[in-house]
């Protein structure tokens, strides 16, 4: 890393910035408590002029074309939960397309393999066998447009709200330990996700929403501390 503060290396930076759209794929939270501060601090400085350190925020931007930029998925596992196999099966048919699969560990490469359009794996810790949830669409009419398509919301909306009724979720990016945490527990049932599409991201945001929770995991992702924006 090096400093750029060479007048003329600056002003080709921010003329190419001027008018690009930039997304927040991580760290909105931050972003929001940053033009809180601001504000307050805006208001019991009467000598504001807007060069305080207060009014400007660290980014990382990254191409959203760049290649290395990946999204990995979130699984869920549910805990706690009675299960009837049978009635739960008969429940997501309405929904889903079902397909058994007899590896379980191969539940993750099987939805990214699937025909369908949209697929969800499920492990029942009851018996611990694996399905493929497959759809095309699914409506949810209160969910806005650009959200109800996304497997993370079919997942939550459809199936552990509406379904399951769940509430116990803890979510893991590691199908391995999903796995482990799920196997052999007659109350635990896991549900893996294809990774969320960068375009999905924008659509989203271009509608002026947010991504549900846990459905993006950036990555890689700089490490914490390399730069500080001292706020004296």
């Amino acid at each position: 890393m090096w400093i750029i503060d060479d007048p003329v290396d600056v002003n080709i930076l921010k003329n190419e910035l001027a008018n690009v759209e930039i997304y927040i794929a991580d760290g909105h939270h931050r972003y929001e408590t940053a033009l809180e501060y601001q504000k307050q601090q805006k208001e019991s400085n009467p000598e504001h002029t807007g060069e305080e350190p207060y009014n400007f925020v660290l980014m990382y931007l990254v191409d959203i074309e760049d290649g290395g930029l990946t999204i990995l998925p979130t699984h869920r596992i549910i805990r706690d939960i009675q299960i009837d196999k049978q009635k739960l099966l008969d429940s997501l048919s309405s929904h889903f397309t079902i397909k058994e699969v007899h590896n379980i560990n191969q539940l993750p490469q099987a939805i990214a393999s699937s025909s369908y359009s949209h697929a969800i794996g499920m492990l029942l810790g009851i018996d611990n066998t694996g399905y493929i949830l497959s759809y095309e669409s699914i409506d949810i009419p209160d969910i806005d447009e650009p959200l109800r398509t996304l497997d993370v919301t079919i997942l939550h909306e459809i199936i552990i709200k509406g379904i399951l009724r769940a509430e116990r979720v803890t979510y893991e990016m590691n199908p391995q330990i999903v796995m482990e945490g799920v196997v052999g527990h007659k109350d635990r049932i896991a549900f893996f996700l294809n990774p969320t599409r960068v375009e999905d991201v924008e659509r989203v945001a271009k509608a002026c929403l947010r991504m549900p929770p846990k459905a993006t995991y950036f990555y890689p992702k700089i490490l914490t501390g390399f730069v500080i924006n001292r706020l004296e």
